[in-house]
């Protein structure tokens, strides 16, 4: 029997996924299409649906034994890339997990688990953040080489002092030259 993937790129370019609309989507809404019947062979489908965090899976088969799948968004490397998305909108929005996971429970919305949270922040989201912090720690240095500078800094200690951080400005640039955690 042959097998129909319907997503058009299993891995597809992240660049272009990031710039392409997101939708709620409501299952029984989407079934609606035409997913009931085979691509392969235009019989009846049963049709099987399946979540990995945000992605929606659905799957079937007809009588023949024809297969198709067809997946809610595209993915990158392996990870649905709404997944990734929605732990980076966390991070970079200071929003915690618990509070989206709440939202997401309301909406009756499935989710990741908050430790694949965590494993994403880690594995991509952390290493992102951190080139793109050296590489504008390099671009601020090379623009204020030689330069004289008015330094002024400020501290923050979370209760209890578990964190400190310390950011150090040059107060005629306004540029962050200095940040440490």
């Amino acid at each position: 029997p042959e097998e129909e993937n319907l997503s058009q790129d299993r891995d597809q370019d992240a660049k272009g996924i990031a710039r392409s609309k997101t939708y709620l989507v409501y299952k029984s809404s989407l079934l609606m299409l035409s997913l009931r019947k085979g691509y392969v062979c235009g019989q009846l489908v049963e049709l099987k649906t399946s979540t990995r965090g945000t992605l929606l899976v659905v799957q079937g088969s007809c009588p023949d034994g024809h297969k198709l799948c067809w997946e809610s968004q595209p993915m990158v490397k392996g990870i649905a890339s709404g997944n990734l998305a929605l732990s980076a909108a966390i991070l970079f929005c200071g929003l915690t997990y618990t509070k989206v996971a709440t939202m997401a429970m309301l909406l009756n919305m499935p989710i990741f688990s908050e430790s694949t949270f965590h494993r994403l922040q880690k594995e991509y989201l952390y290493p992102v953040v951190h080139t793109a912090y050296v590489q504008q720690q390099q671009t601020v240095t090379e623009f204020l080489r030689g330069k004289p500078l008015q330094l002024s800094g400020d501290g923050r200690c979370d209760s209890p002092a578990k964190y400190n951080t310390y950011t150090l400005m040059d107060s005629v640039t306004d540029l962050i030259v200095g940040y440490s955690l």
